[in-house]
Formats: C-alpha cells, sequence, structure tokens
C-alpha cells in the first residue's frame, strides 16, 4: 500500500512512518524539514509549507505520489482537517486525520 504520512517527522508521526514501512508499505512524508529525524533511506521525503494556514494546494509532487491512504499528523484546527478531505476525497481510499489539538486549546 502506498501511504502519505503529512506531519511524519515529529514524535508520534516518525514512530507511525517508521513501523508503516516496516510493515512493507511504500511510505511518503510531506514535512517542513525542520525536524531531523531517523527514516529508512527508502521513505520518500517531499517537504512544502505546513502550518495552521496549510492552503489547499499540495505541491503537486506530493499528489503526483497517488497514495492508497493518507494519514494527516498535524490537523490543528477545522481548516486543516477540511483542507486534506477536500484535496484528497477523489484522490484515495482512506484518510486518517490524528491531531491533538483540542487538548491544548488550539482548536478555532
Amino acid at each position: 500500500m502506498r501511504i502519505l504520512v503529512i506531519g511524519g517527522t515529529g514524535f508520534i508521526g516518525s514512530h507511525v512512518s517508521r513501523q508503516l514501512f516496516e510493515a512493507g508499505h511504500t511510505v511518503c512524508v510531506f514535512h517542513r524539514g525542520q525536524t531531523a529525524t531517523i527514516l529508512p533511506e527508502r521513505v520518500l521525503r517531499l517537504y512544502g509549507c505546513l502550518s495552521s494556514e496549510l492552503t489547499y494546494s499540495f505541491p503537486e509532487e506530493v499528489l503526483k505520489f497517488t497514495p492508497d491512504s493518507v494519514i494527516h499528523m498535524i490537523a490543528m484546527n477545522k481548516n486543516d482537517a477540511q483542507a486534506v478531505v477536500d484535496t484528497f476525497r477523489e484522490r484515495t481510499g482512506r484518510l486518517v486525520v490524528i491531531s491533538s489539538g483540542d487538548v491544548y486549546l488550539a482548536y478555532a
């Protein structure tokens, strides 16, 4: 299975990305490139803007990866979640959105 992990280099995301790869999946991590993490060499890394202002236009190279599943690790508010839903609705079979935003009262 081809899996896109958005924000897959933080504490939880790096473990998720690594375990998916070790389970035999093709993994692509889309992140800012600001967090150094150890991932297997064959995990594809794509860099781009990731913030609470995540736009509805993911870079073309992310879309070209054509994931079977998308895991969004950093959805901090409704707009982040809606952007990934709208972008990947017709492009993937499964979308998982994981966030601790509510825990920190960061939700809109």
